[in-house]
């Protein structure tokens, strides 16, 4: 009998095992889906000075919070990453809450 011969085909169909499959999905930080899931974190009542882009922005906080680098944070560069001006629009309406701008985040979602 050769080798062949001796191998049995399994009785079972079986998949080879990779090890990515229990790797967490890493989230896109430039979705909207990103932003609403950070927002859904932060105290609804809570403000954020929109005119001060040296942390207390809310695109600075997120993008800090993203660990997105430093030279990436300026609200033009996020507007492009949220779906053109969604990300703008989000940060600057008022009132300046991250409560108003979830609702606001979840509403440029549904557009979408």
């Amino acid at each position: 009998m050769t080798a062949l011969a001796s191998l049995k085909a399994p009785e079972k169909s079986q998949m080879l095992y990779d090890p990515n499959w229990q790797k967490p999905k890493v989230a896109d930080v430039f979705s909207l889906e990103s932003l609403i899931a950070w927002l859904e974190t932060k105290d609804p009542d809570a403000w954020y000075s929109f005119n001060n882009c040296k942390g207390a922005c809310m695109l600075d906080q997120y993008a800090n919070a993203m660990r997105i680098p430093r030279s990436f944070t300026r609200y033009s560069d996020l507007d492009r990453a949220f779906d053109g001006e969604a990300g703008y629009r989000i940060a600057v309406e008022r009132p300046h809450t991250f409560g108003a701008a979830l609702t606001r985040a979840r509403k440029a979602a549904q557009a979408s």
